[in-house]
C-alpha cells in the first residue's frame, strides 16, 4: 500500500513537471481579500476571481491562467505575476469564446495595461530607507519646491514613515500636510526598484486615496522617490520621473541624534518579554543591537503586536545587573529623548523603570530624572515555561468576615503548582502555576499564571510572600511591591497562613551555587552570571533537560511535568534487562 502510494505521487509530480494541470486552481496564497484601483474589492478563491471568471486551464510551468466569464459568456488569458506576498499584478488578453491556453494568452500585447491588486489585510514591511532626511517635492504644477523644506522621518517601527510636506507660496496646489506612510512590500523588475504602501491621514478616507505605489533608487545619503497618482503603478517610469517626485536627503533635525548609537545589553535584546497584566511586548528590533520595540499585543492573525514606541540606546551606563540609558524613543511618529533603567530581577524577569523626557542628545541620566516621574513595569520572558515554586507546605486561614477557611498547597501535588481551595465552595478558587521568584530585601516575590492560561498574553499574578513570627503571609500586588497589596482580585486584604499538614511542610527552597541571585541590593550578590534561561533555584543542567521533553500530566489539573530523558532512558534499559530475563527462561 505504501509503495503504491509512493509510485502514484512519483508519476503525478513527474507530469505536473510536463506542464500537464489536473483541475484549475490558483495558488493558495492568493486566497482572500484584494483591492484593484477601478475594480474596488477583488476576491481570489481557489477556482474564482470575482469581475474575471473561473479558472478552466493554467499550464504549471508558466503564469498564464484562462478563466471563463459566465456573465459575459467568453474566455480570456490573464498573465498573473507575483511581486510580493501583498502584491499581484497581472495583464489580460481580450475575452473571446472558447479557445486553447496558447491561443487566447498569445493575444495579450507587450503594451498591455498591467494592473495591479494589494492584499486588503497586510503584513507590513520594512520601509526600504530610514532615520531622517529633508526633501524637496515636484507635484508636476510648475517645478520643484525649494523655498520651503519639507521634513521625512521613520516611527517607532522601520515599517512607517512620517512626511511633513511644506507649502511653497511660488507653486500652485502645494499645501502643509503631514502624512504617515506604512510600506506594505517592495519588489525588483529588472533593474527598477518598487514600494508600494498605504498613507494614513485625515484626507486619504478612500482605499483609492490611500493606497500609492513607488520607484525608488538609494544613492548614498540621496533617496529618489517618484509616487503614483493613484492605486496603479502606473505612469511611473523612473525614481525621479512621475505624478509626484520627491528628492530625501539625510538629515538631522527636530530631535533626531547625531551620536552613534550604542547597544542593549544581550540579556535585555536577545529575549521577548510580555508586561504582567498583557498589554505590552518588549523585543528588539529584527537585526539590531541598539533598538528595542514597545508594542501592543494585537489579536488578530496577521499582526502578533502593533508597535506603539521604539526605544534607540544612545549612552547606557551598565553593571553587572543593571542598566541606566539615555534613549532616543519615537513614540507613534513624535521622536524625543528620554531615560530609561532597566534592572535584572531574575533570569526571565526584568523591571523597567522610565525617566522624564530631557531635552537633547547631551544629557547625562542621573537618579534626579527617574525621581519626577516614576514609572515602573516588570516584564517577563516570554519563553518562560513553569518553575518550581519557591516554597512548599499546606497552610490554612480563616476568613473572619465569612468564618470560611481557605487551604492552600504548595509544590505539593506539583512543584510548580500553587492551589488554594474554600472549605465554603468546596472547590479551587486559584490555581496557578509558578513562573520565576526573586528577593527584595525580607520579602521573597514570585510570579505565577493561572494554570487554564493558555495566550502568551494572559494575565502574569505577582505575589508577596513575607514571614510573621509563627505565620506566613502571601499577598497579592498587582504593583509587585510598589503599591498596596491584595490576595486575590476579588478581595481587599491579604492572608496570613498557619502550617497545616505535615507531608509537606514549609520549606523555603535554598538556592544552589549554580546559578544565585538573591536580593540585588545586597553586597554579597554572587558574581556568577545567571543563566540565559530558567530559574535561579533550578541547575542550569535541570533546566537543559527539562526543556528537552514535556509529556502531559494525567492528573485532573492538566499541569505539564517533566521528564528527564536520563530517567527515561533508564526506565527503557529497565523494561530491557526484564525482557532478556524473561527470554532466558
Amino acid at each position: 500500500m505504501a509503495f503504491a502510494v509512493v509510485a502514484l505521487t512519483l508519476a503525478l509530480t513527474w507530469l505536473q513537471v510536463l506542464g500537464v494541470s489536473f483541475g484549475c486552481q490558483f495558488p493558495m496564497k492568493w486566497w482572500g481579500n484584494w483591492y484593484q484601483s477601478g475594480l474596488g474589492d477583488i476576491i481570489i478563491t481557489a477556482s474564482h476571481i470575482s469581475s474575471k471568471g473561473y479558472c478552466v486551464e493554467h499550464h504549471t510551468r508558466s503564469d498564464f491562467f484562462v478563466v471563463e466569464n459566465r456573465e459575459e459568456n467568453c474566455h480570456q488569458c490573464l498573465l498573473m505575476i507575483e511581486r510580493h506576498d501583498n502584491i499581484l499584478q497581472y495583464k489580460e488578453g481580450y475575452c473571446i469564446g472558447p479557445g486553447t491556453l496558447h491561443s487566447l494568452c498569445n493575444n495579450i500585447r507587450v503594451e498591455a495595461v498591467l494592473y495591479t491588486l494589494v492584499r486588503e489585510v497586510s503584513q507590513p514591511v520594512p520601509c526600504p530607507f530610514q532615520d531622517a532626511f529633508e526633501f524637496l517635492y515636484n507635484n508636476n504644477s510648475g517645478g520643484t519646491c525649494r523655498s520651503s523644506r519639507s521634513y521625512a522621518r521613520q516611527c517607532a517601527t522601520n515599517r512607517k514613515f512620517h512626511f511633513r510636506f511644506n507649502r511653497c507660496p511660488d507653486l500652485a496646489y502645494t499645501f502643509d500636510r503631514e502624512v504617515e506612510l506604512e510600506c506594505l512590500a517592495t519588489w525588483k523588475d529588472r533593474s527598477e526598484l518598487y514600494l508600494y504602501g498605504t498613507f494614513a491621514s485625515g484626507a486619504a478616507t478612500s482605499k483609492e486615496d490611500r493606497y500609492r505605489c513607488f520607484m525608488y533608487s538609494l544613492l548614498g545619503s540621496l533617496v529618489y522617490l517618484s509616487m503614483s497618482a493613484d492605486a496603479t503603478c502606473r505612469g511611473l517610469r523612473s525614481p525621479k520621473d512621475g505624478p509626484l517626485t520627491m528628492e530625501l536627503n539625510s538629515d538631522v533635525y527636530n530631535h533626531w541624534p547625531t551620536i552613534a548609537p550604542c547597544s542593549f545589553p544581550s540579556w535585555l535584546r536577545n529575549s521577548s518579554w510580555r508586561d504582567l497584566p498583557g498589554r505590552y511586548r518588549l523585543l528588539a528590533e529584527e537585526d539590531r543591537q541598539d533598538k528595542l520595540l514597545l508594542a501592543n499585543f494585537e489579536k488578530n492573525s496577521v499582526q502578533k503586536h502593533v508597535v506603539i514606541s521604539g526605544y534607540r540606546c544612545l549612552r547606557m551606563q551598565e553593571d553587572t545587573h543593571e542598566s541606566t540609558m539615555l534613549t532616543h524613543v519615537v513614540e507613534e511618529c513624535e521622536p524625543r529623548f528620554q531615560c530609561i533603567r532597566a534592572k535584572r530581577r531574575h533570569a526571565n524577569v526584568i523591571q523597567l523603570q522610565k525617566g522624564g523626557f530631557v531635552a537633547n542628545e547631551n544629557h547625562r541620566c542621573t537618579e534626579s530624572d527617574f525621581t519626577a516621574l516614576r514609572s515602573d513595569e516588570l516584564f517577563l520572558a516570554e519563553d518562560s515555561f513553569a518553575g518550581f515554586c519557591p516554597f512548599e507546605g499546606r497552610y490554612y486561614s480563616v476568613v473572619e468576615r465569612t468564618g470560611c477557611r481557605l487551604e492552600m498547597s504548595a509544590g505539593c501535588k506539583n512543584r510548580s503548582q500553587l492551589e488554594v481551595i474554600s472549605t465554603c465552595q468546596f472547590r479551587p478558587v486559584l490555581q496557578l502555576r509558578c513562573l520565576s521568584w526573586w528577593r527584595e530585601q525580607q520579602n521573597l516575590l514570585f510570579l505565577a499564571q493561572n494554570v487554564s492560561s493558555r495566550e502568551s498574553s494572559d494575565r502574569v499574578l505577582c505575589f508577596i510572600m513575607r514571614h510573621n513570627g509563627p505565620m506566613t503571609d502571601i499577598l497579592q500586588d498587582n504593583s509587585c511591591g510598589q503599591g498596596v497589596a491584595n490576595f486575590t482580585s476579588r478581595q481587599s486584604e491579604g492572608y496570613s497562613f498557619q502550617n497545616y499538614l505535615d507531608e509537606c511542610p514549609l520549606e523555603i527552597i535554598q538556592q544552589p551555587e549554580v546559578a544565585v541571585i538573591n536580593t540585588i541590593d545586597d553586597d554579597d550578590v554572587d558574581e556568577e552570571p545567571l543563566p540565559e534561561h530558567g530559574y535561579s533555584h533550578v541547575s542550569s543542567e535541570d533546566i537543559s533537560r527539562a526543556k528537552e521533553l514535556y509529556v502531559r500530566s494525567s492528573d485532573a489539573d492538566k499541569i505539564y511535568r517533566r521528564i528527564r530523558p536520563f530517567d527515561l532512558l533508564l526506565s527503557i534499559n529497565y523494561l530491557q534487562i526484564l525482557m532478556a530475563t524473561f527470554l532466558s527462561r
